[in-house]
């Protein structure tokens, strides 16, 4: 009944009641599984509606501080996440021309993501200023990847 009229709260307690009755029991009394597939598309729309949240809520902190390199870092990062290519890399352009060595560092490896064109040579230039950096070595090896598809 919440999942039909949209109270959360109501969907909330039912799932926890669930979750909280024995294994057995639980079994017994869903032998189909149908609640299991519910809490599923229950919690997937939860995430959903966060990622929606969070996408709406950054560009507008951005808007706010156009200056701030790490909300540009943010808002590309969840434009990628939603397969937004071209918009993270409108976003990152503006960051390059201003940054020192260090943020260059940090920008790098993103901004490959975001150029699949430049990737490659991108990740290398990243991993070359910060040899120790993780994180550059799975970017380079994610567009290897890509480009091998």
């Amino acid at each position: 009944m919440g999942i039909l009229t949209e109270d959360d709260g109501l969907v909330d307690a039912t799932l926890s009641e669930i979750l909280s009755l024995p294994v057995e029991y639980k079994q017994e009394l869903n032998p189909r599984r149908d609640v299991t597939y519910l809490l599923v598309q229950y919690h997937l729309e939860l995430v959903r509606i966060q990622l929606l949240n969070s996408t709406n809520i950054a560009p507008k902190a951005l808007h706010a501080e156009p200056l701030n390199l790490q909300m540009r870092r943010e808002v590309a990062s969840l434009l990628l996440k939603q397969r937004e290519r071209d918009a993270a890399s409108a976003i990152l352009a503006l960051v390059v021309p201003n940054q020192n060595i260090t943020e260059e560092k940090i920008t790098l490896a993103l901004s490959a993501l975001a150029q699949p064109i430049q990737s490659q040579r991108s990740t290398q230039k990243a991993i070359m200023l910060e040899p120790s950096q993780l994180q550059n070595r799975q970017t380079l090896a994610y567009v290897r990847t890509q480009k091998a598809l």
